[in-house]
């Protein structure tokens, strides 16, 4: 596979831990496909070896290249999203959690149906709140929120309570209908899920370890995206005894909206390899994004270096 001397090394790295600085369009997916070849070499099986990414184009992107690269058919093999590889756990897992195993998942318009049903059917819980405080889409962002840090909606309704907001005090209300709801109806959403697997996993590694003792090595591409849930998940994965090589950039995290902890990121223990060339960014652009990039203060010092000219 044709690597340069930064991308080998942080393919080969014997760290049990081990955190790849990638800045923009500095081979990030080659380098990972890299680590999942050398793996493979030093006789790990693909089954053996979960990837992680946070985008299905992706995930379907990852499995082309490992594929065409190591040779093994990447069909059935535990590459894809957080939410594909929950899904799977919760199959699986399901029993030991006590919950049904969905037979619905639902999609974003379905959602948002739920949720404008029980605000109509409860016009109390929104009395004084302004039109646009108890719309759907803000509804489902603060549930989902609530999701993300693994809050339940007992949980949410005590620390939305203690707060005085009274949006999410709501917010927190049609929570637990909706969530009721999902269990009644054998329902699942995206953000339900995550938190289904790390309660799944956490079951699993308390008892027996049979499941989350699966995965020798556990690879995740954009650590930087990593939300709390998603975190969490792979920390209760990791019980199991895998080693973790994760490849991302905290100067490229721009999900916070969306519940990304590039805390997470900043706080991984384990020995840091750099990847500095950049393949795709040119000189020019480059002078500009470290004008912005070094005005950060919360971020691991790095430097890149720009697309050298042909």
């Amino acid at each position: 596979m044709n690597v340069n001397f930064q991308q080998q090394q942080a393919a080969i790295v014997s760290s049990r831990n081990a955190l790849i600085l990638a800045g923009p369009g500095t081979g990030k997916t080659t380098t990972l496909v890299a680590r999942y070849q050398h793996l493979i070499e030093q006789g790990a099986t693909p089954q053996s070896i979960l990837c992680c990414t946070f985008a299905r184009k992706a995930s379907d992107e990852l499995k082309q290249r490992i594929q065409k690269q190591v040779g093994v058919n990447t069909k059935s093999l535990p590459i894809g999203t957080f939410h594909a590889l929950a899904n799977r756990a919760v199959k699986s897992l399901a029993h030991i959690i006590d919950v049904d195993v969905p037979e619905t998942f639902l999609n974003d318009f379905e959602r948002k149906a739920i949720i404008r049903l029980f605000a109509d059917e409860n016009p109390k819980i929104g009395k004084g709140l302004k039109f646009e405080e108890m719309i759907p889409s803000a509804v489902l962002a603060s549930i989902d929120g609530f999701r993300e840090r693994l809050m339940t909606p007992e949980e949410a309704s005590i620390e939305s309570g203690e707060s005085g907001d009274h949006v999410q005090m709501a917010h927190a209300e049609l929570y637990a209908l909706y969530d009721q709801h999902l269990t009644d109806n054998a329902q699942i959403d995206y953000a339900r899920m995550i938190q289904f697997a790390v309660k799944a996993f956490k079951a699993d590694a308390d008892k027996d370890k049979t499941y989350v003792s699966q995965y020798a090595h556990i690879l995740v591409d954009e650590f930087q995206d990593i939300n709390y849930a998603q975190k969490c998940m792979l920390d209760q994965l990791l019980r199991g005894g895998a080693s973790l090589w994760v490849v991302g950039d905290d100067d490229q995290a721009i999900y916070k909206w969306a519940g990304a902890d590039v805390d997470s990121f900043i706080a991984l223990k384990g020995q840091y390899l750099p990847l500095t060339q950049s393949y795709r960014i040119p000189a020019k652009v480059h002078g500009l994004a470290m004008g912005i990039i070094n005005r950060i203060r919360n971020r691991i010092d790095k430097t890149w270096q720009p697309k050298v000219n042909e």
